[in-house]
C-alpha cells in the first residue's frame, strides 16, 4: 500500500492584529481562541480578511452566553456563512474560571463555532437565527480532527 501522504503544520504567532499581517488571509485555517469577537469592534476587519479566502474561521467562546454574542456578531456580517453554528467543546478544560465575581463562570473553549467566507464552496449550515437561536446538530469538531490512535 502506498504511504500516506505526509502532512506538514506551519503555526504562526504575531502579536500584529491578524488583518494587518503580511500574507493575512492565505492560510488554512485561522483560529481565535476565547476572543470575545461581540465585545471588541477591532475584530470585524480580521473576521472579514479571514473569511475572504477558503479558509475556515474557528472561533473558541468562554461560555454558552459570550458564544451567542459572538454568534450574533458574525451574523450580523455580509458573506459570512456556518460550517458549524454554536455547540459545546467535548475538548473544553474542564476547569471553571471565577474571572468575575457572580457571573457565569468560564472555560477555557467551551463553545466551538466555525465560519467561512460565502465564496469558499464549503458544505455549510443554515446562518443562524438570533429570534431562534437554538444548538443546531452539526458536525462536532471531534469529529472533523483525526483523533490519534492508541
Amino acid at each position: 500500500a502506498p504511504a500516506p501522504p505526509r502532512v506538514r503544520l506551519h503555526v504562526e504567532r504575531s502579536t500584529q492584529l491578524y488583518h494587518e499581517m503580511d500574507g493575512a488571509g492565505r492560510c488554512d485555517l485561522a483560529v481565535a481562541f476565547n476572543a470575545g469577537l461581540w465585545c471588541y469592534e477591532s475584530w470585524a476587519p480580521t473576521v472579514r480578511v479571514a473569511t475572504a479566502g477558503a479558509a475556515p474561521l474557528l472561533v473558541t467562546s468562554y461560555n454558552e452566553t459570550e458564544a451567542a454574542a459572538d454568534e450574533e456578531m458574525l451574523a450580523g456580517m455580509d458573506g459570512v456563512e456556518w460550517v458549524w453554528s454554536r455547540e459545546l467543546n467535548p475538548h473544553a478544560s474542564p476547569v471553571a474560571e471565577d474571572r468575575v465575581p457572580g457571573t457565569t463562570p468560564q472555560y477555557e473553549n467551551h463553545v466551538t463555532q466555525c465560519v467561512c467566507g460565502a465564496a469558499a464552496g464549503r458544505a455549510t449550515v443554515p446562518r443562524p437565527d438570533p429570534k431562534h437561536a437554538v444548538w443546531r446538530s452539526v458536525p462536532s469538531l471531534s469529529s472533523m480532527v483525526a483523533k490519534p490512535k492508541r
